[in-house]
């Protein structure tokens, strides 16, 4: 049997504080009866200090997934800074475009993601520092929360569905909806635990409340690496900005079957190992699967692809405003639509042969497409 001992109080009468974010329990603990090592942690000058058994796989990742997250928001920002548009959407020459309404949603859903991350950061840096303050990590985990629901879940299912996609759009599209979904679904699990924790002030709750913290800002980030694939491939490919954004999103989604998340999602191997299989009863509600929820998150593609297609009937978009139609008057049946525009295209002019066409609109762009 494992031992445990329990943190006793200190002179004072208070229990060690807790670093939500950071997921350390400030107790010591041994084995816990699965066999897992929860982690061994020291006392110093400055309180208990984690030792390297500590960091669990989960850390190691999150802390590499830093560096493109820092390299996306340094160039996002750059990028707005110099042509007042997201770097890729410049790096592609509006390809994706669909109009004022939509390039707005874009600006808006890449800075919440920049204030999500920083905030994440922000959480998480704070078992660095000598002072810690209770009242200031919990606004700051609750602005993040805020951000997310508010104003980066909803954008990201806006952009998800109605972004212009001309290869695979309902895998793609599926690929980026699971990334939303699934980093839903950690946070909000992360908000339920500390609601139970905190009037009970359980340090191991708001440890737990931590690690699905982590859970879900690495769920965010998940679909980091297709920025860099999709970088490569353009400065290679000029030309097949599209089939470079589809294959990026596919080829990274490799990585959810290397890290068992495609099949079970939030219950994937990564996901078990980070949060502990001991803790996976007060993290997921429930210790072990059924077969409902099982196969409903091993069908949740499918669900998916449905979703997609919904989102695009019900959601709205400027289309109309801001891209030019070629239309067969006689059999009044749309040939061609010519997106790039990003407000109302007021002027067209064919070619003599008609093998080209001018468009210009109120963004002061003079645009000419090969028929």
């Amino acid at each position: 049997m494992a031992e445990h001992q329990e943190t006793a109080p200190t002179r004072d009468g208070h229990t060690p504080s807790v670093s939500a974010m950071d997921g350390e329990l400030h107790h010591l603990e041994g084995e816990t009866d699965t066999g897992t090592s929860a982690g061994t942690f020291h006392r110093s000058d400055n309180g208990l200090r984690p030792s390297a058994r500590a960091f669990s796989e989960l850390e190691i990742l999150l802390s590499i997934f830093w560096v493109p997250a820092s390299i996306f928001v340094v160039a996002e920002v750059g990028a707005y800074a110099s042509f007042r548009k997201s770097f890729f959407v410049a790096l592609t020459g509006n390809a994706f475009d669909l109009g004022l309404s939509y390039a707005r949603v874009v600006e808006l859903h890449v800075w919440a993601s920049i204030a999500m991350w920083t905030l994440a950061a922000f959480q998480i840096h704070q078992r660095t520092r000598k002072w810690q303050s209770p009242w200031l990590h919990r606004l700051m985990g609750k602005a993040m929360l805020l951000t997310f629901f508010i104003v980066v879940f909803p954008t990201s299912l806006y952009l998800s569905a109605l972004q212009r996609i001309d290869y695979f759009a309902p895998a793609v599209a599926a690929v980026l909806l699971d990334t939303a979904s699934c980093t839903a679904f950690f946070l909000y699990r992360a908000w339920r635990v500390a609601r139970t924790a905190v009037p009970h002030r359980n340090p191991k709750s708001m440890a737990l409340h931590g690690r699905l913290m982590q859970c879900g800002t690495m769920m965010s980030m998940s679909i980091l690496p297709q920025r860099f694939l999709q970088f490569y491939l353009t400065m290679h490919l000029k030309m097949s900005h599209q089939a470079n954004y589809s294959i990026s999103i596919l080829v990274t989604s490799l990585l959810f079957f290397v890290y068992g998340h495609f099949f079970d999602g939030p219950r994937g191997r990564i996901w078990v190992q980070c949060i502990g299989a001991e803790h996976l009863e007060e993290a997921l509600g429930r210790r072990q699967t059924g077969s409902v929820e099982r196969w409903l998150w091993r069908l949740r593609w499918v669900i998916y692809v449905g979703a997609y297609y919904l989102l695009r009937r019900s959601l709205p978009s400027e289309t109309m405003d801001s891209t030019a139609k070629c239309w067969d008057i006689g059999q009044r049946k749309l040939l061609e639509d010519l997106p790039g525009h990003a407000d109302e295209v007021y002027a067209v002019d064919w070619s003599l042969d008609g093998s080209r066409v001018a468009t210009g609109s109120k963004d002061r762009l003079l645009k000419i497409w090969r028929h």
